[in-house]
Formats: C-alpha cells, structure tokens, sequence
C-alpha cells in the first residue's frame, strides 16, 4: 500500500522518483556527485529563496542557466548563474517607472563565479 503522504522528489521503494532539479520548494536538488563548492552554491541559493529570491532555470536541462530575482521597497535585484565558476553576475538597480538608458539606474553590480556572486547579493538589505 503506497504511503498516504509523500514528499516532492520521493518515490515508493523499486520506483523511479522524478524531481524537479530547478528549484524545489524544498531546495536545490543536491546528490552525492556534487563537489563541496557545487553543495555550498545550492546552499546560497536556498538561502537567497529565504531572503526573498524567487530563481527559474532559462533553459532546459539540470545545468542550464538560472536567474533569480527579488523585488523589495525600491530596490529589483537580479541573479543570472550561467557557469558555476564564471558568467555568473547580480545586479541591483532602482525600481522606476521612467524608462533610462543604460545602466543609470544600476547601484551595484558583481561579476564572477557562482559562490563570489551569490556570497556578494546575501549582504545586499532588503527594503528601501
């Protein structure tokens, strides 16, 4: 007899399970193939999620780019992750119904790789 509640990800035992590895409600998919850097990546982002993030992968596949974003008081934060150790950038500009060019609006930018960027957007306050 199947059990009456099951977790997202988890599979009756001899089934095969089917789990998202975007982002779970739960948190990054993490398995025993990840290097300590991979684990400790998917922890930012789970805390990212808690400090108001809401991330979607932008292509297909479990390695394909994810972008994160949060709006708070007059602030729109961007995460983009395209590589683990490089491409990765965040953004944080003002919030503004005027349309300017360029980067007028942006305060901060951070490039580089995923744990530098991530690490850098987790001291940016939230609100106004």
């Amino acid at each position: 007899m199947p059990p009456r509640h099951r977790r997202r990800g988890l599979a009756a035992p001899g089934a095969s399970a089917v789990v998202d590895t975007a982002v779970t409600e739960r948190g990054m998919v993490t398995n025993g193939d990840d290097s300590p850097d991979v684990v400790i990546a998917k922890r930012l982002i789970d805390h990212a999620k808690l400090r108001g993030f809401e991330f979607q992968r932008i292509a297909s596949g479990e390695d394909g780019p994810l972008v994160g974003n949060r709006v708070s008081g007059a602030w729109v934060d961007i995460i983009h992750i395209e590589g683990f150790s490089r491409d990765c950038l965040a953004l944080r500009q003002r919030a503004s119904s005027l349309i300017v060019p360029g980067d007028a609006l942006v305060q901060r930018r951070v490039d580089g790789s995923a744990l530098d960027v991530l690490n850098e957007v987790l001291t940016w306050e939230t609100g106004s």
